[in-house]
């Protein structure tokens, strides 16, 4: 399937979106549909903002409520459930199922419930879910990873510590070369600054993110843009 997970993210990178939809079910009918599809599915039409799918994707193995005895997809499934919840804007009810979730599971998927977390404001929660991200070395930071790290500066900022948010935030533009990743997180960057109250300092790394969006550009990470 890596012929289709190559594409697909080449796709979503370029912000391919129509592109990257039909590969999507290319893929899951390739697949068959399996569960493990479904999951690796749902988090690309996450990353595409495409919420309503990204749930639909997970299929009727989401919210069954039955923790015990559920198989290692089985608990991400419903994880991923939780976070997408939480995107749609049901940020409460989705904290509600995650405290329903046995603790060994919450701290082995941390960096999936860390979002939700942060959205009910529980950054101490959160960060203590993201200490892997504290751990990868610069060698191991793909995409994927640095895509993450973002998570962490969030969760940094979210307890005013801003300089460690900040550093996060250099730390991914030092390995970063793709134009939407340093689009976000120079979005991410100017947003710390004017939280910090320094507006002019902020006000120059918005105006560096807003050069790497497209004019045209209608998703939510351009949309937290403009709101800045």
């Amino acid at each position: 399937m890596k012929q289709f997970n190559d594409r697909i993210e080449s796709a979503i990178q370029s912000r391919l979106h129509d592109e990257a939809h039909r590969l999507i079910q290319s893929y899951l009918r390739a697949d068959k549909y399996t569960p493990e599809a479904r999951l690796v599915a749902s988090e690309y039409y996450r990353r595409l903002a495409d919420f309503t799918k990204a749930l639909k994707a997970l299929g009727a193995e989401a919210f069954t409520g039955a923790w015990g005895g559920l198989g290692e997809t089985e608990v991400e499934i419903e994880l991923q459930a939780v976070r997408i919840l939480n995107l749609l804007g049901a940020s409460s009810y989705a904290l509600q199922i995650l405290e329903k979730i046995p603790m060994e599971s919450r701290m082995k998927h941390g960096l999936r419930i860390a979002p939700v977390l942060m959205a009910n404001y529980k950054y101490n929660e959160a960060l203590a879910c993201l200490d892997p991200l504290l751990k990868i070395s610069d060698t191991d930071l793909d995409y994927d990873r640095r895509l993450k790290l973002l998570a962490l500066s969030d969760c940094y900022c979210g307890l005013g510590r801003f300089d460690e948010a900040k550093r996060v935030v250099d730390r991914i533009l030092a390995h970063t070369s793709e134009p939407l990743l340093e689009a976000i997180s120079r979005q991410a960057y100017g947003s710390y600054f004017i939280l910090e109250g320094r507006i002019d300092e902020g006000g120059k790394a918005l105006l560096k993110s807003e050069k790497l969006f497209g004019a045209r550009d209608c998703t939510p990470d351009h949309g937290f843009l403009l709101k800045w």
